[in-house]
């Protein structure tokens, strides 16, 4: 594990600032970026030419005339980079897709009939599947599932799961991965809503109660989620 943040490390968190900055702001200039950012001019050309480069954001030129290069106005390309979330419990499957504004343009559910494990994979697939199968080809980019029972986020493992008799150890997103060409990220259900809450609450230490037919929690102590493997 690296001990120092490199270069690549700095663009990469460079990148996600200004994609913030401009899902947030809507439409926001260069020269908007750069004062919210503190980022340098070249520092912002630079990250801002890698976004459009890959689609994430678009520009449009402004209607006002300007001395010199016409102003543009940034903001998400909202016809792909689409993300699915993905809800994994004992009673139920729900999806919902959203581009990157944070705008759903689709929800799905579905309720859960497996008892064992390769009928819950199956499950699980089939349902993605028709999901993928309603937009076009390598729109979706990611698929982020919040997941019941013990699991080890690090390694994308859910280790045990209520309900399924001989569900041990299933490395779930490498399969996810493998079956839709997508990254996939798994966390603890209650963690995925405690870091929904914690975009707009600004307590740093907070505890959260998931009640359902079971009980899950999530804390957060200085900002930071404390990491656990979860409860059935």
């Amino acid at each position: 594990m690296k001990k120092y943040i490199d270069i690549e490390d700095m663009v990469n968190v460079n990148c996600s600032n200004v994609l913030d900055i401009i899902q947030k702001s809507g439409t926001v200039s260069r020269k908007g970026i750069t004062e919210l950012s503190g980022l340098s001019w070249g520092g912002m050309t630079k990250i801002v030419n890698k976004l459009l480069e890959k689609g994430y954001i678009i520009e449009k030129k402004s209607d006002l005339l300007a001395a010199g290069r016409t102003p543009g106005n940034l903001s998400i390309n909202k016809s792909k980079n689409f993300v699915i979330g993905l809800d994994i419990n004992k009673t139920g499957l729900n999806a919902i897709v959203t581009d990157l504004t944070g705008e759903v343009l689709k929800n799905y559910n579905e309720v859960v009939l497996a008892k064992d494990r390769q009928s819950f994979i199956n499950e699980i697939t089939e349902f993605l599947e028709k999901v993928f199968n309603d937009f076009e080809k390598d729109v979706i980019v990611s698929v982020g599932v919040a997941l019941q029972g013990v699991m080890d986020y690090k390694n994308g493992i859910s280790v045990k799961f209520p309900g399924i008799s001989d569900w041990e150890n299933v490395p779930l997103n490498s399969r996810l991965e493998e079956k839709f060409g997508v990254s996939v990220y798994i966390e603890h259900d209650p963690d995925c809503l405690l870091y929904s809450f914690m975009e707009y609450e600004t307590d740093d230490n907070i505890i959260l109660f998931r009640i359902d037919k079971s009980i899950g929690m999530a804390a957060s102590v200085g900002g930071r989620i404390i990491k656990g493997q979860g409860v059935l």
